[in-house]
């Protein structure tokens, strides 16, 4: 077995320094078996969090607003195997958003919860092209794939008050921390993704390429928009400030008292998701010989 093994990791390193035997890329360049590709991606991201709901009467993340959409910056590295199979690492960059106000229920609205959460992405995306098992002596100048992958993340959710985008971790809004809710530890600012999207790549020349990628992460937190649970007594808190961030509902009805009242959905994680058009420059490929002759051998 690590015979078979050493001899494959050997096949793969001598075919990064050899042409393509099997076909050309275009008259100019051989198109070698493996290729090697940096690039950049600008686009929109998007959250699906307890406070991105767009419909609905109960608080179940499965929706997003639009108009809550904000720029995201990637960049990536990767291999490519005969047009095939692709790994690259990708590091993005964004924002997500939302805001109870653009809720249709009028329950969700009363709750009165806003947030932006910074996201920095770290990740593995392994990616699929199907049409290259169909002729891989061609290289079609459009290729759908399909990708998945596992990442790491950091965020940092933030709320509008007066004016001002207020840090709301260290503001345990749900009791995190103390004595009267032991069972409510702090939550980490960092946490798992699991990137699953779809692609299509357009083969601009045989340096550059051109792709649309739509990637969702599903992540192992529900703390993205600082909502998950239930709200605490408003008590516990030592400040006037703590207090209304936890109970924002009390701007527009000071007279209701939601303690122990579900703040958010706890059995649903938050999630996110970019949808990106980047720019790929492509290293492997090699330049014909001027007096190449095919017919000579």
């Amino acid at each position: 077995m690590l015979k078979r093994l050493s001899f494959f990791i050997l096949f793969l390193v001598l075919s990064m320094f050899s042409y393509g035997q099997a076909f050309f890329y275009d008259d100019k360049y051989y198109d070698a078996d493996i290729l090697w590709e940096g690039g950049i991606s600008f686009g929109l991201m998007n959250g699906i969090t307890d406070v991105s709901e767009n419909k609905g009467k109960g608080f179940s993340p499965g929706y997003y607003h639009l108009n809550a959409s904000k720029s995201n910056f990637s960049a990536h590295f990767g291999i490519l195997y005969k047009g095939t199979f692709e790994g690259r690492i990708q590091l993005t960059k964004g924002t997500i958003a939302g805001d109870d106000a653009n809720s249709n229920s009028a329950y969700v609205r009363s709750r009165n919860l806003n947030y932006k959460s910074k996201i920095f992405e770290a990740a593995f995306v392994g990616a699929f092209h199907p049409l290259m098992l169909r002729n891989t002596e061609t290289l079609p100048l459009l290729s759908p794939y399909v990708m998945a992958g596992l990442g790491i993340f950091s965020f940092f959710p933030q709320t509008l008050y007066e004016g001002q985008w207020v840090p709301l971790r260290r503001m345990n809004t749900e009791g995190q921390t103390s004595e009267e809710y032991p069972a409510r530890k702090q939550y980490s600012l960092r946490a798992l993704s699991i990137p699953l999207g779809i692609g299509v790549k357009y083969e601009y020349n045989a340096k550059f390429n051109l792709r649309l990628e739509a990637l969702g992460r599903f992540t192992t937190s529900d703390y993205l928009d600082d909502v998950s649970t239930t709200y605490v007594d408003r008590a516990i808190f030592p400040t006037e400030t703590q207090k209304l961030l936890s109970h924002r509902y009390e701007e527009l009805d000071p007279n209701v008292d939601r303690t122990g009242w579900a703040r958010g959905n706890s059995n649903n994680k938050d999630k996110f998701f970019t949808i990106n058009l980047s720019v790929g420059y492509v290293l492997g490929r090699k330049k014909i010989p001027i007096n190449y002759n095919p017919d000579n051998k």
